[in-house]
């Protein structure tokens, strides 16, 4: 069972500047995480569109998750912040100036040669999710977890098996985090990365560097962390 509360129990994911400095006082450590590119192994590719998108339950069951490392090199890209910005291009997530249409080509090319399918924007991916509920898991003293929607409001507790076997229909955007929010794991709208916060020893207790591709956030990374050094 679950139970709903009204009050605001979660950090809002910033939406623009410095990461770290948006959760001063709260979190001193941030992992980016790059969301996985899906292939189909046992699933149509044709029915990763609007209309038909699979579940998360069907994502997990038969699809596997491709690396931005490995989508680098299948398409010749110079960098992950390239893989990122095609992305984001694609999406229209930069303003015109920062649009780089020769990336989004070059990975839409990649994306029909390999048979693979992008990452949702703004979404907490599926190949990623038994990793980071184990995470929860080793860090919650119970075996619980708070999801509220964008705004940090209507926050519910489930427990990490339901969110584990897809029996949770999230909110778009959310936040979950720990009942104490010691971890707090939220995705910024344009993004196809999510942000994984604690304290640094927490984080490293849990091999978060080990287990999710991704990178610490410096004081210097911004949330569009491809356009800026980070």
């Amino acid at each position: 069972m679950s139970r709903s509360t009204t009050s605001c129990l979660s950090a809002l994911c910033p939406q623009d500047g410095r990461i770290l400095e948006h959760y001063a006082g709260e979190y001193d450590a941030v992992y980016v995480a790059l969301s996985p590119f899906i292939r189909p192994v046992s699933i149509s590719l044709d029915l990763f569109c609007p209309e038909t998108y699979p579940d998360h339950q069907a994502i997990v069951a038969a699809c596997a998750p491709v690396t931005w490392a490995e989508v680098q090199k299948l398409g010749g890209f110079a960098s992950i912040e390239e893989i990122d910005i095609a992305l984001r291009t694609s999406i229209l997530g930069l303003r015109d100036h920062l649009l780089r249409n020769d990336l989004a080509q070059k990975l839409a090319s990649c994306i029909e040669d390999t048979g693979i399918c992008p990452p949702a924007e703004g979404h907490h991916p599926e190949l990623m999710f038994a990793a980071v509920m184990r995470m929860f898991e080793g860090k919650a003293r119970e075996p619980l977890v708070m999801v509220a929607d964008e705004f940090g409001e209507a926050s519910t507790t489930y427990p990490i098996g339901d969110l584990l076997a897809g029996k949770v229909r999230l909110p778009s955007h959310c936040n979950i985090h720990t009942p104490d929010r010691s971890l707090l794991w939220t995705v910024h709208w344009d993004s196809h990365c999510t942000f994984l916060c604690s304290s640094m020893e927490t984080l490293q207790d849990l091999k978060v560097h080990e287990a999710l591709e991704g990178f610490y956030c410096s004081p210097e990374t911004e949330v569009y962390w491809s356009l800026y050094p980070r």
